[in-house]
């Protein structure tokens, strides 16, 4: 009698590491970015956002599937523009149940001013109810920490460039870019 080895392979395309841009990005999203680049429209219908770790991948997603399929089925709860030296800036609060059943996941969408038509997302506390609170969340502000009066400071990307006074801040920076 004659043995055979069982052999069990595994699909090549889910072996293969799928580069877009120079970012290592999973199969299913490498597919989406290339429908997308041929004019489709892909649907994500397991919004998998949520688990992606990498914030260079999470953008990609974004260019596959639109913010508007992560923010759908989201309930807005606050809404405020924010004029800056160098632009104004829309800024959006939203309440999403995430589809591994997240109830309290609070969302803050934003303008991008460097990258005009850019929009970005940021997940944000629970305890965020307004655009403001969103913002002293983002910030690590506490209360004492900001004024109307407080000092002025500018926003390059993710780091403030807080003067060496040590506060209070204005809530919002002077410049942002």
């Amino acid at each position: 009698m004659k043995k055979h080895k069982l052999q069990t392979t595994i699909p090549a395309e889910l072996t293969k590491t799928w580069y877009w841009d120079g970012c290592e990005v999973p199969c299913w999203l490498y597919r989406a970015l290339c429908s997308r680049e041929k004019g489709g429209q892909p649907v994500d219908r397991k919004n998998r956002y949520a688990k992606l770790e990498n914030q260079e991948v999470q953008s990609w997603y974004l260019v596959a599937y639109g913010v508007e399929s992560i923010l759908a089925g989201g309930q807005l709860r606050d809404q405020k523009i924010v004029e800056f030296q160098n632009g104004a800036c829309e800024y959006k609060l939203w309440h999403l149940t995430l589809p591994d059943g997240t109830k309290n996941s609070i969302w803050l969408q934003m303008q991008n001013l460097s990258v005009p038509g850019k929009t970005h997302i940021e997940s944000v506390g629970p305890e965020c109810h307004t655009v403001d609170e969103a913002q002293m969340f983002r910030c690590q502000f506490s209360t004492a920490d900001v004024s109307d009066n407080g000092e002025h400071w500018n926003q390059q990307g993710d780091v403030m460039l807080l003067p060496d006074g040590g506060g209070p801040y204005q809530l919002w920076p002077d410049v942002m870019w």
